[in-house]
């Protein structure tokens, strides 16, 4: 899964990445068709709305780190963070080193570009698809079930 998320964050050039994001108008480019990817932020706190489709399993790196494995291990040693979603502190997965492989396209905030083995490692969030939210539709058509926008991290 880690191997996936970097790919993913590396996989939009800055300008346009989901990580450098602080509007979340990029929280849904190129994500995969069954988990939902959240990103996380190059440093400091940021709180973004994304709308996401039911049905899908949500992936949060709280803390992370790509590197030698002695780096992870060392990074590991002080890594702390909490997710909320909706108010509700969510419990942590603490992925120590494990090897990973990114695929980055040119000009990514993330990782170099090209095919990248590192370690990865970090506290994630692996939370289960949301329940679908009813909304109220004004003519007489069925109501429509969607997932609402929602803080990424």
């Amino acid at each position: 899964m880690q191997s996936a998320w970097w790919s993913w964050a590396a996989g939009s050039p800055s300008g346009r990445n989901p990580v450098e994001d602080t509007t979340a108008e990029f929280c849904a480019a190129d994500q995969p068709s069954d988990l939902w990817f959240l990103a996380g932020t190059f440093g400091g706190s940021v709180t973004r709305r994304c709308e996401i489709p039911a049905g899908r399993t949500l992936v949060a790196p709280v803390v992370n780190q790509r590197g030698p494995e002695e780096v992870c291990a060392a990074f590991m040693e002080t890594a702390t963070g909490t997710l909320t979603l909706d108010g509700t502190q969510a419990a942590l997965k603490r992925w120590s080193a494990m090897p990973i492989t990114i695929t980055g396209v040119p000009g990514n905030p993330a990782s170099e570009e090209g095919s990248v083995r590192a370690y990865g490692c970090g506290l994630w969030g692996v939370l289960p698809p949301l329940p679908p939210v009813r909304t109220r539709s004004k003519s007489a058509e069925p109501a429509e079930t969607s997932t609402p926008p929602r803080p990424t991290t």
